[in-house]
């Protein structure tokens, strides 16, 4: 199954998680975002997630203490946006079932009326 270029975007979600941060926040986390989403995971060292962020060092550090919050760590040591992770996970269970339904030769024919029955008048 191919990767999905792209991943649903909850626009009032996110205003809401993040209309008290600064635009420099802002930019960072969705940059780690769309990074996530094509690499399904970033690294947990600071130089190479700030290079990912398009920021300095300095600026990662001081935008993690809010940013922090919303990724994890998981077992190999990468860390992830778990919420980023449930949409890709959704994403690939509609994708199965469609091809499931599709295998299946699409949406049923309808019946033709039988010749025997009454026509209206």
């Amino acid at each position: 199954m191919a990767k999905s270029p792209a991943f649903q975007f909850y626009a009032s979600d996110f205003l809401t998680d993040t209309q008290s941060w600064d635009i420099k926040e802002v930019g960072i986390y969705i940059r780690l975002l769309a990074n996530q989403w094509v690499n399904n995971s970033l690294p947990k060292d600071w130089k190479r997630l700030s290079r990912i962020a398009g920021c300095d060092l300095e600026d990662m550090e001081k935008a993690w203490v809010i940013l922090g919050f919303k990724f994890i760590e998981d077992l190999e040591g990468n860390i992830f946006n778990k919420r980023l992770q449930e949409t890709r996970e959704e994403q690939i269970l509609f994708s199965i079932k469609q091809s499931k339904n599709g295998s299946k030769g699409g949406r049923p024919k309808k019946e033709k009326p039988n010749e025997t029955q009454n026509k209206p008048k």
